[in-house]
């Protein structure tokens, strides 16, 4: 699973066959909206005794065109203690993808603060003495970032004999500031898909400077659920929902 930005400049993905661009150098003033896709996977057979990798989800006909001369090229990257292809090798091999096996939009953030998420519509809003005003401006700061995980295993752990790292989150999300009800209100919106739980949930944080009584409220598709909050001075209130699986 990668990010994904469309900007007035054009589509930035997070790896362009093996590059990566780094999500803090993108300049938000041109992202009309950030999604998290998940990728094309080949998952790889290999036997240790012939030496051979079969490609299950590459297209026959392209497969047909090629002779003995073409190859692919691992290079050792000390940084992840792995082999990857080299990134001629993986953007020739890239195109040899069958052509059906297409990347797919698990959760979008539109540049009016609405995330979309199997077809449903979710932004956030609060209400004060029968007041409501709903953050959909545009974001001022946007959010992504990954939770992981490194196992070792091997009968000594002062020497283990491998090692396994994975993703258990990838979230993305925006940040603004608020100035309403003569208070100051920071808002923080985050989608987390959660790949151990296979779930996409709601993380809705709202800090407001001074002590304030109002309903937090967030918006499925426009049908509304409140969540009565008292503030203290300069407190966080903070809301979790599931909103998909996948």
């Amino acid at each position: 699973m990668i990010w994904c930005a469309e900007t007035n400049d054009g589509l930035i993905l997070e790896y362009n066959n093996g590059v990566r661009f780094n999500f803090l150098d993108l300049d938000y003033s041109k992202v009309k909206n950030l999604a998290l896709i998940q990728t094309k996977d080949i998952y790889i057979n290999f036997n240790n005794n012939s030496g051979i990798l079969k490609f299950p989800n590459l297209d026959l006909r392209k497969l047909g065109n090629l002779n003995n001369d073409n190859k692919l090229i691992l290079e050792f990257d000390e940084t992840i203690q792995n082999f990857k292809l080299s990134t001629g090798s993986l953007k020739f091999l890239n195109s040899l993808i069958y052509e059906e096996d297409s990347n797919s939009v698990i959760a979008k953030l539109t540049e009016d603060c609405k995330f979309w998420v199997n077809n449903l519509c979710i932004y956030t809003g609060i209400e004060y003495e029968n007041n409501l005003i709903t953050f959909t401006d545009r974001f001022q700061k946007l959010i992504h970032y990954k939770q992981g995980f490194t196992d070792f295993i091997g009968n000594n752990l002062n020497s283990p004999h491998k090692r396994i790292d994975g993703v258990s989150n990838y979230i993305i999300g925006y940040e603004n500031n608020y100035n309403v009800f003569n208070n100051n209100l920071k808002v923080k919106c985050l989608i987390n898909v959660n790949t151990t739980q296979r779930t996409i949930n709601l993380e809705f944080y709202v800090t407001s400077e001074n002590e304030f009584k109002a309903n937090l409220c967030i918006f499925v598709n426009d049908e509304i659920s409140k969540i009565p909050i008292h503030f203290s001075n300069n407190e966080t209130a903070k809301f979790e929902r599931v909103l998909a699986m996948y």
